[in-house]
């Protein structure tokens, strides 16, 4: 073995990060019958499962429809002659919920280590 794997074995040994896996690796290796996906047995024993396909799928679907309502709603505003209501990117940066005011002159005021 290497100095290098050594290194890396001794860091994951101190962080506890390999006498975990090694625990979860002997109870996967007990379970009857074995999981079809060993590596989403695992990640679901630390914690951090993945979100299956099926699920991200009509995750994006929700996301799809809610777009296309908001694209109906916006042209029953306009149809309503209700344009003036309307965000517009060119004109009403101001009003804009994502948009940061520019606090540098305030910046300068406040002084470190008082």
């Amino acid at each position: 073995m290497s100095l290098q794997e050594e290194e890396y074995i001794d860091y994951l040994k101190e962080k506890g990060i390999l006498p975990r896996l090694l625990e979860i690796l002997k109870q996967l290796v007990n379970i009857d019958p074995p999981p079809a996906d060993p590596l989403m047995y695992i990640m679901h024993v630390l914690g951090c499962p993945l979100i299956p396909q099926a699920q991200l799928k009509a995750l994006e679907r929700k996301v799809s429809r809610a777009h296309d309502e908001l694209r109906y709603l916006r042209r029953l505003v306009i149809d309503l002659n209700g344009d003036d209501l309307l965000y517009d990117s060119e004109s009403d940066l101001e009003e804009y919920v994502g948009d940061v005011l520019d606090t540098s002159g305030s910046q300068s005021e406040l002084s470190v280590g008082e």
